[in-house]
């Protein structure tokens, strides 16, 4: 699934990922580890593969484990869902996408 170098490739367990960002015409997969993987797969395609849940698309660029939000933090209109450590990054979740999140995190 994703590859940090050309001509090697490591399989990852979907339980490690963290999240998925898109990036041209590759994806950038994000795990605990300090290696940012690079997937030849588009996000769209990884979307339609992945399971729902733990996987939500919560943002055009981005899919992220819920397993691995930590909070969901409010930024005037916008939100922001932190990941948990060592990650610790904070991804858009785009206006549109609030309602099913609190959905698939039962916060409803």
């Amino acid at each position: 699934m994703a590859r940090p170098a050309v001509g090697h490739q490591e399989i990852l367990d979907p339980g490690e990922v963290f999240y998925f960002k898109a990036a041209a015409h590759d994806t950038l997969v994000r795990t605990a580890r300090r290696t940012v993987y690079r997937s030849t797969r588009r996000l769209r395609d990884l979307e339609a593969r992945l399971p729902n849940p733990p996987f939500f698309r919560c943002h055009d660029s981005y899919i992220v484990n819920l397993a691995r939000v930590r909070s969901l933090e409010a930024r005037g209109r916008d939100a922001l869902l932190r990941l948990d450590p060592p990650v610790n990054a904070r991804l858009p979740l785009a206006r549109g996408r609030l309602g099913a999140f609190r959905r698939a995190m039962a916060l409803d």
